[in-house]
């Protein structure tokens, strides 16, 4: 180091000749010396948080205007509250910013009794119902949500909550209702770019509220949906260079629950699997109050001080390795795939399971009944319908589409028939006179009629039919392609 340095104050192992690595000489500075090792300030020590975990405590964040920030703190048996809180060498500071204070982050003002989970569910369902008009399934599945969000740190996958439909159809009260709720709810707009995001998402580590998430192709809208697309499972950071350093990488947590709003679905395929979706109407109840009352903010006020007491209690209780151990029944693998964080939840609630399985079960067979109508369902309909009234009838294109005209009103053109039936994992093969026709895949249409909501007509067996032969060797290497 240079002699001007000897009292640099970024360096504790240099003295009044030399520092205690031997870089007497160094010429750089100080902070670049490999012996450097900063002096932390007294204002270092202090770390600003809104959670901490040590060994036996469970530390989170509380606001309540009239007193300021303060931490609850739960020992497994009850909540004492302090200013701060050593943690020796460190102390821990609440956090208290612009988002706190003009209430883009919510916190609960103390930790209040719940009595049971299934109570505090009901009362959950029970705001949402008083506020908003979604479907009954629907809005059980968020009030689960709401509760997951309060302890998604300790599972490993998290789907996200989305309304989509038009203006004026409720997609913004369903984020007061819901969002609000959720674990530290981070409230932003859809014109909001990637930098706030990663700083909300790495310094409150909760929910992401955004309305208005309709992102137009950019690059920074790119990187929003990059963003959704990696934030639902944990250990997938988003990694990006520093504009300034290159070199330097940057590691950017974005894991948490998600509340979203949007008109149209997401161009991103992976994204929109990635959510549950409600299409939600304008609403005909007379009961809902166009403009949100006092009392609904004192009710969502009460309700995440309830969910700060299931927090502590339930914290350490949730075992992301029950997963495999959990049976959610009959159901498709796609919709247990997006709800297997929920039973991971309940598992250790044996009545809320079985609700659970129950609701499982319910929307399933609402999803069922909503493909039937959509025109992959109209086509497998008018395949089986065709195909039991004349088993030897070899079915075309242009005989879906008759069929659906005649029996649906829709028209759909044959051309369109057929490239809907390659996406439905289907094949199509060339009869002598040069028209094509289905090839009956017989495995691959049970599975397609489950999922459209259809019944396989039994089939008469035909001993020698070269068709029936081929179709059975064939179906073994032909395309699934179903979910």
């Amino acid at each position: 180091m240079k002699k001007k340095d000897r009292k640099c104050e970024y360096c504790s192992s240099y003295n009044d000749r030399v520092c205690s690595a031997g870089y007497a000489s160094f010429l750089g500075r100080a902070s670049e010396c490999p012996a450097f090792t900063k002096i932390e300030k007294d204002e270092d020590k202090t770390i600003k948080t809104s959670f901490l975990k040590t060994d036996d405590k469970i530390v989170e964040e509380v606001y309540d205007p009239k007193i300021g920030p303060r931490f609850a703190v739960w020992d497994g048996e009850k909540v004492e509250y302090v200013g701060k809180l050593l943690n020796s060498p460190l102390e821990y500071a609440p956090i208290l910013d612009d988002a706190v204070l003009e209430g883009a982050v919510l916190l609960p003002t103390e930790a209040e009794d719940f009595g049971d989970v299934l109570k505090l569910v009901c009362e959950i369902d029970e705001h949402i119902k008083k506020y908003c008009d979604i479907s009954d399934d629907f809005r059980r599945f968020s009030a689960y949500y709401v509760l997951l969000s309060w302890v998604y740190d300790q599972i490993n996958t998290v789907n996200y909550m989305r309304a989509l439909g038009d203006t004026g159809s409720g997609k913004s009260r369903y984020l007061d209702a819901v969002g609000r709720l959720c674990y530290k709810p981070c409230i932003v707009a859809g014109a909001i770019t990637p930098a706030p995001i990663y700083r909300m998402i790495k310094r409150w580590h909760g929910t992401l509220v955004i309305d208005e998430a309709d992102f137009r192709k950019t690059d920074e809208k790119d990187e929003v949906i990059t963003i959704l697309n990696c934030g639902f499972e944990r250990g997938r950071p988003v990694i990006r260079c520093l504009k300034d350093n290159p070199e330097e990488v940057q590691i950017l947590p974005v894991f948490g629950p998600k509340i979203l709003a949007t008109r149209r679905t997401f161009y991103d395929h992976a994204l929109e699997s990635r959510c549950l979706t409600e299409i939600m109407k304008p609403t005909q109840r007379t009961d809902i109050p166009p403009l949100l009352p006092k009392a609904f903010y004192e009710s969502e006020a009460h309700l995440r001080n309830k969910l700060l007491m299931f927090r502590f209690k339930h914290y350490n209780l949730i075992d992301a390795n029950a997963i495999s151990s959990v049976d959610l029944g009959d159901v498709e693998m796609r919709l247990k795939q997006a709800t297997m964080s929920f039973a991971v939840l309940f598992a250790n609630i044996p009545e809320l399971l079985e609700q659970f399985r129950n609701f499982l079960k319910r929307y399933q067979q609402e999803l069922i009944e909503e493909r039937s109508g959509s025109r992959e369902g109209m086509i497998i309909g008018a395949i089986i319908s065709l195909k039991a009234a004349s088993w030897n009838t070899r079915v075309t294109s242009k005989d879906i589409s008759n069929f659906i005209e005649q029996e649906n009103g829709e028209e759909i053109k044959a051309e369109r028939v057929g490239r809907m039936l390659r996406s439905l994992g289907l094949r199509t093969e060339k009869l002598s006179g040069g028209k094509r026709a289905l090839f009956w895949d017989e495995i691959q249409l049970v599975l397609l009629a489950k999922r459209y909501g259809h019944e396989m007509p039994k089939m008469p067996k035909v001993e020698d039919e070269p068709q029936q032969e081929f179709g059975r060797l064939g179906s073994m290497g032909g395309a699934r392609g179903v979910e």
